[in-house]
């Protein structure tokens, strides 16, 4: 059992996170560019581009990202 919880804790993948209003990132690499209308993410070798409008940043982390907006 604690090899699992050891491999949950140190879990380098990516997650996304749908909320009301918000988007929780988890493991992003950097962040290409923000505006009030996207989001622009390096996500191991792919692009994630987040579209809306009254786009804020909520929390920046060094491994963490949490976003508002419409």
């Amino acid at each position: 059992m604690l090899e699992s919880l050891e491999s949950f804790i140190k879990n380098e993948e990516y997650r996304i996170t749908l909320l009301k209003d918000k988007v929780h990132v988890l493991n992003y690499k950097s962040i290409i560019d923000i505006n009030e209308n996207n989001v622009l993410l390096r996500i191991d070798k792919d692009i994630i581009k987040i579209v809306g409008s009254d786009i804020k940043l909520l929390k920046l982390d060094k491994k963490e990202l949490l976003i508002s907006g419409k």
